[in-house]
């Protein structure tokens, strides 16, 4: 009898490792050697490979269902569409596409703690995204989903004149010229003029003084960023965020008005390049509201910040946080891009961000 229960714990243990760890040679050789045992009439081991691959199956499968993440070391019965792009992809550049079986991949998203976020998955495959202050952080892949007191212990300088020299907050393989898609469907909204904000080149968002960054008293300089913003009365505006939280807003947009975009699959692309020898940056927004997101895409805003935004206005100070100039552009490069809404409910089908060549 305990031979018996032994034999069924490593049936049970084999399958598992076969379903978990997706081992192609196993299952390769495993079959090969189940057809050998047919042929040679070994029926009593064909059958024990036999239930080793079913418990496998059945282990991956009631796995997969718990945890949201595909197992079964078989490839997946949808492959995802391209995105459609605008500019051309950077060589070895980092990126980022969403994982729909599991959007909180703990690789580069990492969103337990916010319940509202990706709460739970629709019939059509998109994923809720509840009322409340939403901030999706998507990382590079070399980063990884480190938290805030890790990131700034890792942090070598506040000073934006010498990141615009580094030309990163946290490595070289940050994200700087990006082009970033997010298809997605609004739903209502708490307050009016909502809007899904795609925020870049920042590393938190924490105002001075904050007891989170007794330690690091300049990291509000950190929250310093460009804002791709598309409303859900289909108006479009970019802001410049210095420090946090301190900004400089352009009006929406007058010439495009998109129209209530409630209740749309749609998809936006924010787009954030340096040019000129990185002594511009220049920001486009471009939507697909006709085929899902699927493209074409329509330029419908952009912004060159030139060194001189928020001269005029008297509201540029980014030399609080040792800039040369009030004026000076946001150069470098960051390790997460944030998907930023206030009480706004939403679905997300899709999202992808790629180091692009501007040109």
């Amino acid at each position: 009898m305990n031979w018996l229960i032994l034999k069924i714990v490593i049936l049970i243990a084999l399958a598992v490792i076969i379903g978990l760890f997706k081992n192609y040679y196993i299952i390769i050789g495993s079959v090969i050697t189940v057809t050998l045992f047919l042929i040679l009439k070994k029926i009593n081991y064909a059958l024990v490979l036999i239930i080793i691959f079913g418990f496998s199956i059945l282990a991956s499968t009631l796995v997969s269902e718990i945890i949201k993440i595909q197992l079964l070391p078989f490839l997946p019965l949808e492959e995802k569409e391209k995105i459609y792009p605008i500019y051309r992809d950077k060589p070895d550049g980092e990126y980022y596409r969403f994982n729909n079986k599991n959007p909180n991949d703990l690789r580069q998203i990492d969103e337990r703690k916010n319940k509202e976020i990706f709460s739970d998955r629709n019939s059509d495959g998109s994923w809720k995204v509840g009322k409340g202050t939403t901030r999706i952080d998507i990382s590079t892949k070399q980063t990884g989903v480190l938290n805030q007191q890790e990131i700034m212990k890792q942090i070598e300088t506040w000073n934006f004149s010498i990141l615009d020299k580094q030309g990163y907050w946290l490595y070289p393989s940050d994200f700087k010229n990006i082009e970033f898609t997010v298809i997605f469907k609004m739903l209502d909204a708490e307050k009016r003029d909502q809007s899904i904000s795609v925020v870049s080149r920042s590393i938190i968002h924490d105002s001075k003084g904050e007891e989170e960054i007794k330690e690091y008293p300049n990291a509000y300089c950190g929250g310093s960023s460009y804002h791709n913003n598309i409303s859900e009365n289909g108006k479009l505006q970019i802001k410049k965020e210095q420090y946090h939280a301190d900004y400089i807003i352009d009006k929406p947009n007058e010439k495009i008005n998109l129209g209530n975009l409630y209740n749309k699959k749609i998809g936006f692309k924010a787009i954030v390049y340096n040019f000129d020898n990185n002594s511009k940056v220049k920001l486009e927004s471009f939507v697909d509201t006709k085929n899902e997101g699927k493209g074409p895409y329509i330029k419908v805003h952009e912004k060159i910040d030139d060194g001189k935004w928020g001269i005029n206005s008297e509201k540029a100070k980014m030399d609080e946080c040792g800039a040369i100039t009030k004026g000076a552009i946001i150069s470098w490069g960051s390790p997460k891009i944030i998907l930023k809404t206030n009480n706004l409910n939403f679905d997300i089908y899709d999202i992808e961000v790629r180091e692009i060549i501007p040109s």
